[in-house]
């Protein structure tokens, strides 16, 4: 067998050891498979009907924390999102709101109502995040989206990648990722 299995976290250690026993000696070729209770689920590609899918619901008395908001795609998503009727944003940035750009896509949101508040941290810093979800709740906010477009590009040849490289991109979406899903 070569795969991944992702055994159930609900269920005991010697459990775990059973199913993974059990899956183990068949004779499945299903790369990735997931226990969870006693049954085993695959992935599968499926279409998704985009009727069907409930639309993104906006709200003007919410807050939405938009990570690379000073970015091109931050930027595009948060005036989407202001279009839609979002009046609050937290931006959060490692540099802040420093440019003359950046000040400028500030104001022109406020003259839209939209309010921007910008914290300015390293997102790969579990500490800093943590802080950061502290503020929002101090200041009782209510957030009613995370948004994650951070990011570092450190395009390459792979036979020219390294560790550090990797390193900075990996830090600043994966790492960054995990910190705010904690």
């Amino acid at each position: 067998f070569a795969g991944l299995i992702d055994l159930d976290p609900a269920a005991s250690i010697d459990e775990q050891a059973l199913r993974l026993a059990g899956r183990l000696a068949t004779d499945s070729d299903e790369p990735q498979t997931a226990s969870r209770g006693e049954r085993w689920l695959a992935a599968r590609w499926t279409n998704a009907d985009a009727a069907s899918l409930a639309p993104l619901e906006i709200r003007s008395d919410g807050a939405y924390l938009v990570t690379g908001g000073f970015g091109a795609l931050g930027r595009s998503l948060v005036k989407s999102l202001c279009h839609r009727g979002a009046r609050h944003f937290v931006i959060a940035s490692r540099s802040g709101a420093t440019s003359g750009e950046r000040r400028e896509f500030i104001n022109d949101l406020a003259t839209r109502g939209a309010r921007i508040d910008v914290e300015v941290l390293d997102l790969a810093d579990a500490a800093a995040v943590s802080a950061l979800i502290s503020r929002i709740d101090e200041r009782q906010l209510d957030l009613r989206g995370v948004f994650h477009l951070a990011g570092v590009i450190d395009d390459g040849v792979i036979a020219r990648q390294t560790a550090d490289r990797f390193r900075s991109v990996w830090r600043a979406k994966a790492t960054s990722a995990k910190n705010l899903h904690d």
